[in-house]
């Protein structure tokens, strides 16, 4: 069996996307805030809403430590675990 979902179509994973990525980037950006990522988050994946808030934070100086690639791909793997954790849990 082949199930091919878009967000909110079947399931709507918009908040637990939101989440991951919120849950990954919080200790590395000092003012973040949920509603704004999960703004930005729509209609991006993972990788892209966490690059999109490391470039937009480390311009605005809103950043605990210094932002490098390595810290970045942590944040992206952080996120994407913790999706796939939600995911296999299931969605109501």
């Amino acid at each position: 069996m082949l199930v091919i979902a878009f967000d909110g179509v079947l399931f709507d994973t918009l908040d637990e996307r939101a989440r991951a990525v919120f849950e990954a980037l919080r200790s590395e950006v000092a003012l973040l805030d949920f509603q704004k990522v999960r703004a930005v988050i729509a209609g991006c994946s993972i990788v892209e809403s966490v690059r999109a808030f490391a470039l937009e934070n480390s311009a605005s100086g809103a950043l605990n430590s210094a932002l490098d690639e390595t810290v970045i791909d942590l944040a992206c793997l952080r996120a994407e675990r913790a999706f796939a954790t939600a995911v296999t849990h299931g969605f109501s």
